[in-house]
């Protein structure tokens, strides 16, 4: 995805929907820690770097990086999330 073509609409619609799912993360690692739930390192490591690519992603939006956003939204597609 080039954001460079795209009209200020979508690319603020993008971004709200990042700053979204990083919202959704913050929200179940609350509740995994509030709940003591035991989760394989794996799934919790794969959770924090989840966590970590959103961050940077809203991070390079707002900075106006479009190549490392286009990077991380690509990085997140290959992980099976929809953008």
């Amino acid at each position: 995805m080039n954001m460079s073509g795209k009209s200020k609409e979508e690319k603020e619609r993008l971004r709200v929907e990042l700053v979204e799912l990083e919202r959704r993360i913050n929200a179940k690692i609350k509740m995994i820690c509030e709940t003591h739930q035991k989760l394989p390192y794996d799934r919790l490591a794969a959770g924090r770097d989840l966590k970590e690519t959103y961050m940077l992603a809203i991070s390079y939006f707002d900075k106006g990086n479009q190549t490392g956003l286009n990077e991380f939204l690509r990085y997140l597609r290959e992980k099976g999330i929809k953008v």
